[in-house]
């Protein structure tokens, strides 16, 4: 288990937990927005206050396994699901069967911190559309990254 900020984990787990119930207390689009941005803001914190721990004398797909477990800590079904798909990216490059393409070389904590940020960044243009559109709706505007 990684070392962890309790308040960190803590305020993810509110947010997962918002998210979960978004669907069924009709929450708006922006709230759904604020939720999402704010859960993936709060995962590339952790991601880069925590990072993976890089052992480049290990197979590929152990490499990965690592960083499954270092995100199983955060409870999050989306990102756990990337680091499993890259386990098994990286197992059947091992294994000689190139039918699935890596999101590319280098430290697992990089790759980890790219596909994180991009996600925080989609998140965040979600959420600014959502509120440009949101403004027609009487939503109030806020400010973003």
């Amino acid at each position: 288990m990684a070392p962890t900020d309790q308040s960190l984990l803590d305020e993810l787990s509110d947010t997962l937990a918002a998210i979960d119930r978004a669907g069924w207390d009709g929450l708006s689009h922006v709230a759904r927005a604020r939720l999402d941005y704010r859960k993936w803001k709060l995962i590339q914190d952790y991601v880069r206050r925590f990072p993976v721990v890089d052992r480049a004398h290990l197979i590929r797909s152990l490499q990965w396994r690592d960083v499954v477990e270092h995100v199983r800590d955060l409870n999050d079904l989306e990102i756990l699901d990337w680091a499993l798909q890259q386990v098994e990216i990286a197992t059947h490059h091992e294994a000689g069967i190139q039918d699935l393409r890596p999101h590319g070389s280098g430290p697992c904590q990089t790759l980890l911190l790219r596909h994180v940020s991009g996600r925080k960044q989609k998140a965040n243009l979600v959420l600014k559309w959502a509120l440009a559109n949101g403004g027609a709706n009487g939503e109030a505007r806020d400010q973003t990254e």
